[in-house]
């Protein structure tokens, strides 16, 4: 595959998923201390739609460049695939099973997505596939989460090297609600252009060996408007 770099917009370009404000900051003092961007991020030639590299677009708004350095690519025909993101809650075996019948319960048909709910405890596991929009399905576990004072963790698919969150180390839990879509595809991510929303920060993992490129460009290049 013979990457095609260049210098983009940054007011072109159109997410398909939100941002995570910590990861942003990081990513901003990052780009600061290097006065460079390493990484383009990926982007499809007919719809601008970002396929690889939100964060990286929202910290060079924060910083006010005009341009960010991407690869473009034809979306469906040049991206292998695309692999979801896991989400675990984690509590006492008793909790984690009224919370996934009343996940289960609310979700259920709000949306085409397929999606896993499991309840893994004591060496077994109980699982239900429910058709959900995703979204609201991560909402709902977020506010479950807080209201319950359960932790929530977000693991990565095999091969992407965001690190995985750790599991709490402390005593207290038994027992996980796995929250799993069974497939995301790019007709997915396009619906979700159509309606005008986002998906979560994190929620697709794009299989692409472009995300290997490394094709520095100084940060005063992408300020001139």
């Amino acid at each position: 595959m013979r990457a095609r770099k260049f210098l983009v917009r940054l007011d072109d370009l159109v997410p398909h998923e939100g941002t995570e404000h910590l990861r942003v900051k990081r990513l901003v003092r990052s780009i600061q201390g290097l006065g460079a961007v390493l990484k383009p991020v990926i982007i499809d030639s007919r719809t601008k739609l970002i396929i690889d590299g939100h964060h990286r677009v929202a910290a060079l708004k924060v910083l006010g460049a005009k341009y960010v350095p991407a690869i473009v690519v034809d979306y469906r025909t040049e991206i292998e695939r695309i692999e979801p993101f896991t989400y675990l809650l984690v509590g006492s075996s008793d909790l984690v099973s009224r919370l996934a019948k009343s996940l289960a319960s609310e979700v259920d048909g709000s949306g085409n997505l397929p999606v896993t709910l499991s309840v893994r405890s004591k060496g077994t596991e109980k699982s239900l596939c429910v058709m959900a929009d995703l979204t609201y399905v991560l909402e709902y576990v977020t506010d479950i989460a807080s209201r319950h004072r359960l932790r929530y963790v977000k693991a990565a698919p095999a091969g992407n090297s965001t690190p995985t969150e750790p599991l709490p180390s402390d005593g207290g839990w038994n027992a996980l609600l796995v929250i799993k879509p069974k497939l995301i595809t790019h007709d997915t991510v396009f619906e979700t252009l159509r309606r005008g929303t986002e998906l979560p920060p994190r929620t697709t993992y794009h299989v692409t060996s472009l995300k290997q490129v490394r094709a520095p460009v100084r940060l005063e290049y992408l300020m001139k408007p």
